[in-house]
């Protein structure tokens, strides 16, 4: 021990005369960690000199990564950490105060036995909700997206991303937002997951430690950690705190934060894993109440663990709270504890600093290098080799070393935890491939097996027949796997062998065929799935799993919803007619205010239709559907509800949701100026993949409420189910189709729905449809909704589309001079509202046709939103070139519905009296007297 300590300081006085002679250019406040743990994983020879203070830094941090081989092992043997119960404690009352418990009343349904009725009631409660238990229950999943942009240390100080641009691909971004998609389906299956490069898209963050006890409270008897091992810095007078647990509550830790914006935010938990802890109980209060996770700290710890992302609203309504409550009564034996350390909302943009500035862009759009450096605690032993000489080199073996030192591998199994990173391919080729080291002994046990199942499973799911065809054919590989080189982010050596590991790589982004599949978001779903299904797969193979594998089920297909009364609202759907649908599904009902936050979720069997009773009077409501199975939860159906005020009026509304499309035509592009490729390269144009801005199926939610501020009623379908309802004037002052940015080639202007408004029409009720392809939707030979006639070759009215995808781009509605829009200036969404970017509005002319609103300039004559009049037979039309939903803000869409409305009032009458004169008999002329 002592040659050992010799040895030591001879390195650390080699190491500072080396950092006197040449003065590194390592900008440690950049570089350090989070905590005070400072990183070596770059040192760059410069001409600055940063002076002894900053020296002395670097060369004790040099030291620190020179003895840390050893330090690394013996890290390992304090994974079986247990807090010392001998430690002070205190007694809170922060809570009570501040924020009463409410009573929580648990959902009701009443069966069609009880009451006599068909369809069952429901009344949604406030019970918190959880997330889905299903295959994956129980198991750790370690995951990773390839690359990012990373900081040229060498020679410029530029970042840049490490894959270039190819056919609309940048890979650094491709891998994300695949890494997005795989951990929701993980999350529906009940993983535990772990993400090594952050998840969601938000570059707002707030990080709370629970040194700040600004913002966070404690209710109940707390003990201060003595553990060297906490996140925060090394001046923290208490690393964290700890409670014993119980079986009922008698302790809890509230990290409550102040968001600026109501918007979605992932949110994550950090704790130090020890042998005392248990499956620690977190719950989220977001804008639907609350939702309560899991994560079992004898197996993970020590880094950021993934709960969810959920919607927040602006302000310091929403938090995580921390309870010492557990269900296992062994656990409750005194010697066991939960743990309240820190919790993080959000992303954040990046803010290394290696000497040339930060990047400029959110963390997940940075290598997972960075998130790493960001995530590690006080006391951890370093994770970046020192000899690695770049960010990019270094950022190869982050995901495997912070997995492996996360992992707890003393609680559980190998097969129950797992490692599996995304990427796409330009080696010249097609199809999916997995991977595995080139030579055995770098290879984790099992690791050929589980990369021949990735990119078999996913070769299996391209082949099956599916409702729809793929933009381009799928290629076969012959050979599924390679392994001409050792993968840095998949060796036995970083992993300890503690999981197995490997990466797929979905397809090859050098290849236009296979690029236009990577474009494709149904291709990146599958790509999703199908990952899942091969861990699975090989959990099975190894005994890990009780079941079958599977993942869960397609959701149902949501029909209808309207307001029976004031109060109540009856939901209608199918079930999904997927050939793999297993039989023993439940659906389960999650409700909403305002579309975007939902809650209340409540399981109400097999039954496809029920009348949901309670709701707060006068208010829209909005649903969404999920199919359960013992796999997990489905992906949720699209957002439909009602509002009914309780007064009987003229003025009732049915919308159609009829945007469906999720193809390459509603796909993201992003731009960045330069470095996609190299630090000197150009920029461009690349694909972004974010479901929640393409087509978040809630569309419905903005019409509804913006009605509802207008004080209307309504009720909403898909546009399936309004082929099939009786829509008549006397139900109904208008029908409004959202058609969002529907493609063309997906058009719902079938015959049996133009039969559907045609008729809605002739028998005086009004029709709105709205949409960027209204015009390319509503082909020459289906324009009946205009009151022409099917047969008539030519249309009596000039009909012509004023513009095209490519050369209108506006985001400016002006009211023309002469109508009640005269004045009003509107702004479509660009992204960062509550729908998505909006571009390649439609611009309308009509012979007939009275312009309410332009694009741009009222001088333009390009007409964005059209009436057309009504005639004494038939009701009127209002056609608008952009999607209403993308009018920001919120009230402004109100403002807009109800101008329209007014006309439709003025011009329509009562019902009873459209119903007078339509019944009222013919006058009798001069020939039939």
């Amino acid at each position: 021990m002592k040659v050992m300590r010799c040895r030591h300081v001879f390195l650390l006085l080699q190491v500072l005369l080396i950092g006197w002679h040449h003065g590194w250019a390592q900008d440690i406040s950049g570089g350090g960690f989070v905590g005070g743990a400072d990183t070596t994983a770059t040192v760059s020879l410069g001409s600055h000199d940063l002076g002894a203070t900053k020296t002395l830094e670097i060369a004790l941090n040099l030291w620190r990564s020179f003895v840390s081989r050893e330090a690394a092992r013996l890290a390992g043997n304090c994974d079986d950490y247990r807090e010392d119960l001998n430690t002070s404690s205190a007694v809170y009352h922060e809570l009570q105060s501040e924020e009463p418990n409410l009573p929580l009343r648990p959902s009701r349904i009443l069966s069609s036995a009880e009451t006599g009725l068909e369809p069952p009631i429901v009344e949604i409660g406030n019970v918190p909700m959880k997330q889905p238990r299903g295959s994956l229950t129980g198991k750790i999943v370690y995951c990773s997206g390839g690359h990012g942009w990373t900081c040229d240390v060498t020679s410029t100080s530029l970042w840049y991303t490490q894959r270039p641009l190819s056919y609309g691909i940048v890979e650094d971004y491709g891998n994300i937002d695949q890494l997005n998609l795989f951990a929701d389906v993980l999350w529906r299956c009940g993983a535990t997951i772990v993400p090594v490069r952050p998840l969601g898209n938000q570059p707002i963050e707030r990080v709370i430690d629970n040194s700040n006890r600004s913002h966070v409270r404690f209710e109940g008897r707390w003990y201060n950690s003595r553990s060297p091992v906490y996140y925060g810095s090394v001046t923290d007078r208490i690393p964290y705190c700890f409670a014993i647990v119980s079986t009922t509550e008698t302790a809890k830790a509230q990290f409550r934060p102040f968001l600026p914006k109501s918007d979605y935010y992932p949110v994550y938990c950090w704790a130090r894993d020890g042998g005392d802890r248990v499956p620690q109980t977190y719950r989220i209060r977001h804008a639907a109440g609350l939702t309560e996770i899991l994560v079992d700290h004898r197996r993970v710890g020590k880094g950021w663990v993934y709960l969810g992302e959920y919607y927040f609203n602006r302000g310091s309504e929403g938090y995580v709270e921390i309870t010492n409550v557990v269900s296992d009564p062994a656990l409750a034996d005194g010697r066991h504890v939960v743990v309240a350390d820190a919790i993080r909302f959000g992303n954040g943009m990046g803010d290394v600093n290696r000497g040339g500035g930060i990047s400029g862009y959110p963390r997940e759009e940075e290598a997972s290098r960075y998130w790493v450096e960001r995530m590690l605690p006080v006391g951890a032993p370093p994770v970046f080799d020192p000899w690695e000489a770049t960010d990019q080199d270094s950022n190869v073996g982050s995901p495997p070393r912070m997995s492996a030192y996360m992992n707890r591998e003393s609680e559980g199994s190998f097969y129950d935890r797992i490692y599996l990173g995304f990427h796409t391919n330009a080696a010249g080729g097609r199809g999916g491939v997995g991977l595995f080291e080139k030579d055995e002994d770098k290879r984790p046990t099992d690791q050929v097996e589980f990369a021949r199942l990735v990119a078999q499973q996913l070769n299996e799911d391209m082949m099956t027949t599916r409702t729809f065809s793929w933009p381009a054919a799928w290629n076969t590989r012959n050979k599924l796997t390679d392994s001409h080189i050792n993968f840095g982010e998949i060796r036995r050596d970083a992993l300890n062998n503690e999981m197995c590991a490997t990466i797929i790589e979905v397809a090859f982004h050098d290849d236009p065929l296979d690029a236009r599949l990577i474009r494709d978001p149904r291709f990146r779903l599958v790509a999703a799935e199908s990952a899942v299904k091969s861990i699975l797969r090989f959990f099975k193979s190894k005994n890990a799993l009780a079941a079958d594998p599977e993942i869960p089920p397609s959701p149902p297909r949501f029909r209808r919803a309207v307001a029976c009364t004031s109060s109540s609202v009856l939901l209608n759907w199918d079930p999904d007619n997927d050939n793999k649908q297993p039989t023993n599904v439940s659906y389960r009902i999650y409700y909403s205010t305002d579309g975007l936050a939902f809650g209340g979720g409540v399981d109400v069997g097999q039954t496809t239709a029920v009348l949901v009773t309670g709701l707060e009077p006068g208010r829209p409501h909005f649903f969404r559907l999920v199919t359960n199975s013992g796999a997990g939860e489905s992906r949720p159906s699209l957002v439909l509800g009602a509002r009914c005020s309780g007064v009987t009026t003229a003025s009732r509304h049915l919308v159609v949701s009829a945007f469906t499309t999720f193809s390459e035509d509603v796909i993201l592009s992003q731009t960045a100026p330069q470095g996609l490729g190299s630090p000197l390269r150009g920029g461009g144009e690349f694909v972004r993949i974010i479901p929640r801005k393409m087509n978040a199926g809630n569309y419905v939610a903005h019409w509804g409420k913006a009605l509802a501020e207008a004080g209307v009623d309504f009720d909403s379908c898909d546009f399936s189910a309004a082929k099939n309802i009786d829509i008549a004037p006397t139900s109904y002052t208008s029908v409004m189709v959202a058609l969002g940015k529907q493609s063309p080639s997906e058009s719902p202007f079938d015959d049996a729905f133009l039969a559907k408004l045609d008729a809605f029409k002739n028998r005086g009720g009004s029709i709105v449809i709205s949409g960027t392809n209204v015009v390319s939707c509503l082909r020459h030979e289906d324009r009946r909704v205009l009151g022409m006639r099917a047969r008539q070759e030519r249309p009596r009215v000039n009909w012509l589309p004023g513009a095209t995808t490519e050369s209108l781009h506006t985001r400016t509605l002006l009211g023309k001079k002469g109508t009640s829009f005269a004045g009003l200036e509107f702004a479509l969404d660009v992204g960062e509202g509550d729908a998505y970017p909006v571009a390649g509005c439609d611009g309308l002319r009509h012979a007939k046709g009275q312009p309410l609103l332009t694009y741009g300039s009222t001088e333009t004559n390009e007409t964005a939103l059209m009436w057309l009049p009504p005639d004494r037979r038939t009701g009127a039309t209002i056609l608008a070139g952009f999607p209403l939903e993308c009018v920001q803000p919120a009230r402004a869409r109100s403002t807009v519905l109800s101008l329209l409305l007014d006309k439709m009032v003025k011009t329509r009458g009562t019902d009873s009296e459209r119903l007078q004169q339509r019944t009222k008999k013919p006058r009798p002329t001069q020939r039939n007297r």
